[in-house]
């Protein structure tokens, strides 16, 4: 009786975000035969958290929120472990340890462990009333909070932070934005960009601070205050962390993969041991950190399939940033000036043509070097948006630009 084909170790995923997700699709793609096990620390499959602020309203469910419906990962042969951390990785051992204790052996292994809401360690941070904004079980726990609100802090103005803000005064709730920085989105737009965003903020009577840091949080059995560093109180029935992420790296502690702050990888997304690959928040890339969504998922393909015995690479392109929120919308294209971080040319100086409409709080800058389109931004107005993302992808020129009408 001939012996039966042993079964290989699989590819295992650490991540449930779309990066690991993209991993996990993208190696079974690659290797039909090979078995693929995601593991994701959350309860609820991968879900897009973009769109979780969708269930402020109370009413919405939170699986039209899912990128495959349950059966979708059986049916693809993708093992979907849910509520599973990994403790540790055994790189010469080719396992990974559980917090249960279990152990999983693997053949390779995809890092795309994600982030976690950055709760600064301010006094009162642990209040009753309280809360972060990142994951689904974040949002059902502020949304259960809601009733009775009058009154809310939103410390960081980032898209989280200013999308919370806006459903937050939705519900009639006073709200106050506190953001350290001087001004609003200060790495999207520029200085008269923030102005008008700011305007329109505060035309809808939501507070801003900028410039201004969170001493501590008092209250008794729940927050009551916000208390600014300069001494300003702020009254707040919950207050809301929107102040940026930190890497989920602790598990990889004694594991000799090469971390800074975030997990060092190639552009085919290895890092420094092998069999070992990284991708999305936990991971930077040849020194660049992106963080945005369309990165997660173009970095997680690539390694799944690498994972799976592929050469490919990841390549980098500056990804437009969009915000539809505040009642208006907001775009960043290529490079803007002072405030970019991906500058066409460090050596030339920018000139640029723009236009205003205060009263409708419309504002639209074009930013040129050589002569030659590299970045926009806009504010209120977003409609030229494709075509001018385009025409900075084609090189267009500063003639051919105000010939389109962008402006």
């Amino acid at each position: 009786m001939p012996a039966s084909a042993s079964v290989p170790d699989p590819i295992l995923v650490v991540g449930g975000g779309i990066a690991g997700l993209s991993a996990a699709e993208a190696a079974r793609e690659r290797s039909p035969g090979t078995p693929v096990v995601l593991l994701s620390k959350e309860s609820a499959p991968p879900y897009f958290r973009l769109r979780l602020i969708e269930l402020f309203d109370g009413t919405s469910d939170p699986a039209a929120l899912r990128l495959h419906p349950s059966e979708w990962y059986a049916e693809r042969g993708i093992d979907l472990r849910l509520s599973t951390t990994v403790a540790s990785v055994l790189p010469a051992e080719r396992r990974v340890v559980l917090a249960g204790g279990e152990s999983l052996a693997y053949s390779t292994l995809v890092l795309a462990s994600g982030s976690t809401s950055f709760l600064p360690p301010v006094e009162g941070a642990r209040l009753p009333g309280v809360f972060t904004l990142w994951t689904l079980d974040d949002v059902l726990a502020l949304r259960t909070a809601l009733t009775g609100a009058r009154s809310a802090v939103v410390v960081g103005g980032g898209l989280l932070g200013l999308e919370g803000a806006y459903q937050l005064s939705r519900r009639g709730i006073a709200v106050t934005i506190v953001e350290m920085v001087p001004r609003l989105l200060p790495n999207q737009l520029d200085l008269e960009g923030s102005r008008f965003f700011e305007a329109k903020v505060k035309s809808l009577g939501i507070g801003v601070r900028t410039g201004a840091g969170v001493a501590c949080l008092e209250g008794g059995d729940r927050v009551r205050r916000v208390v600014l560093q300069d001494g300003d109180v702020l009254p707040a029935d919950l207050v809301l962390f929107a102040a940026g992420v930190r890497p989920n790296l602790g598990f990889l502690e004694g594991s000799g993969i090469a971390v800074g702050k975030r997990i060092s990888v190639d552009a085919a997304l290895r890092t420094n041991l092998p069999g070992v690959f990284a991708a999305g928040d936990v991971a930077e890339v040849d020194g660049r950190w992106d963080g945005v969504w369309p990165a997660a998922k173009a970095q997680g393909r690539v390694a799944g399939l690498n994972a799976a015995g592929g050469d490919e690479r990841v390549a980098h392109e500056a990804a437009p940033y969009f915000l539809n929120t505040m009642e208006t919308r907001v775009a960043s294209i290529g490079s803007i000036g002072a405030a970019s971080t991906v500058p066409a040319d460090p050596g030339a100086a920018f000139e640029y043509e723009s236009c205003r409409d205060e009263e409708k709080l419309v504002y639209k800058k074009l930013m040129f070097q050589h002569g030659t389109l590299v970045g926009a931004v806009l504010v209120g107005d977003t409609s030229a948006f494709q075509k001018i993302n385009a025409g900075v992808k084609a090189g267009m020129t500063r003639a051919q630009a105000l010939e389109a009408g962008f402006l």
